[in-house]
């Protein structure tokens, strides 16, 4: 999976305008590809550990529902899932092996 890593002060409304934009191009990374401010990394791992003082808990907001922040492991496991998508153009079909 490639990860994309968008820059530390990266405002609200740059965050909202890069979202549109990467819908609007159907091109998920194109421009952060592109873009010094952004990191891609490729891995078939990852965990994200919130950064907190001992003993303090912090909480993240999707939807207004809150959710506690705490360390999530995100691996890929082949065959797991099936991912359906309409086939683009510009880039090559998936085909599954």
């Amino acid at each position: 999976m490639e990860i994309s890593i968008g820059p530390d002060n990266l405002s609200k409304m740059d965050f909202i305008k890069e979202g549109w934009r990467r819908q609007g191009e159907n091109q998920p990374h194109r421009g952060a590809k592109s873009d010094e401010r952004f990191k891609i990394f490729t891995a078939g791992e990852f965990t994200l550990s919130p950064e907190l003082p001992e003993g303090q808990e912090n909480w993240f907001s999707i939807d207004m529902e809150q959710f506690e922040a705490m360390p999530i492991k995100v691996k890929l496991k082949k065959d797991i899932i099936n991912v359906f998508h309409r086939q683009s153009t510009t880039e090559p079909a998936l085909s599954s092996s």
